[in-house]
C-alpha cells in the first residue's frame, strides 16, 4: 500500500495582541539608524524589549515561546527562555528585507506594532521544495502546478497586521516584501535562547 507522510513539519506560531496608540507613538520617537544589510532603519537599541514600556509585549512573546516549546516541540525540560536580542525595524515606501535566517538563536519572530495592509508581507522560504537550495539561490525544475500544498510550495506568505506576532525556528529562511504604502511600517524582531545555554554575564535580561 502506497503511503505518503510529511516527515519534517515546520511550525509557525501566530498570535495577536492589541496595540495602544501610545505604544505606536513611542516607537516613532526612538532613535534609528540605517540597517547594515538591505534597506530601511532599525533601532539603535538592539535590546529594545528590555524597555519597561514594552514589558507587555515581552511577556506575551515569552509566553508564546513557552507554548511552542512545550505544546508543539514537546520539550519536557523545565526550560526558561530569554530574549537574547530585539530591535524595531522602520520601513518606509519601497523598503524590504532580503532572504535570511537568524543564526545563534533557537527561536525568532516578529511583532507588528504598526503595519497596514500592503506595507510588507513576510515570506517564508521552503529550502527543501523540489530541489536544492542555499541562502540566496534556489534550484528547482519549472513544473507547471495548478495547486500548492505543504509538499510542493516554495514559499508561504503571511500578510502583515498590527498586533500580530509570529514565532518560528531561527533557521527558517524568510524575507519581507517591499512596503508599497505611504505609511511607515514598524515591526519588532526578536531572537530567543534557553536561559540554561546562555552566559548571563554577556546578555542582559
Amino acid at each position: 500500500m502506497t503511503e505518503v507522510i510529511p516527515i519534517f513539519a515546520i511550525p509557525l506560531l501566530i498570535d495577536h495582541l492589541e496595540i495602544s496608540d501610545d505604544l505606536k507613538q513611542y516607537v516613532r520617537k526612538i532613535e534609528y539608524e540605517p540597517v547594515h544589510i538591505g534597506n530601511g532603519d532599525w533601532s539603535v537599541n538592539r535590546n529594545i524589549l528590555n524597555d519597561e514600556r514594552l514589558s507587555l509585549i515581552k511577556n506575551f512573546i515569552l509566553n508564546n515561546i513557552s507554548k511552542l516549546s512545550k505544546d508543539v516541540y514537546l520539550i519536557d525540560d523545565d526550560m526558561e527562555f530569554i530574549v537574547s536580542s530585539s530591535w524595531i525595524l522602520k520601513h518606509s515606501y519601497g523598503d524590504y528585507c532580503v532572504m535570511h535566517n537568524h543564526t545563534g538563536s533557537l527561536f525568532s519572530g516578529v511583532f507588528y506594532i504598526d503595519a497596514d495592509e500592503g506595507s510588507g508581507d513576510i515570506v517564508f522560504h521552503n529550502a527543501s521544495a523540489m530541489g536544492s537550495s542555499h541562502a540566496y539561490h534556489h534550484i528547482s525544475l519549472p513544473f507547471k502546478q495548478s495547486k500548492f500544498n505543504a509538499f510542493n510550495t516554495p514559499h508561504y506568505t503571511v500578510p502583515v497586521k498590527t498586533g500580530t506576532m509570529l514565532a518560528f525556528s531561527s533557521g527558517l529562511s524568510h524575507s519581507v516584501k517591499p512596503n508599497m504604502t505611504d505609511k511607515i511600517r514598524y515591526s519588532l524582531s526578536f531572537n530567543i535562547l534557553p536561559k540554561q545555554l546562555v552566559n548571563i554575564k554577556e546578555i542582559i535580561v
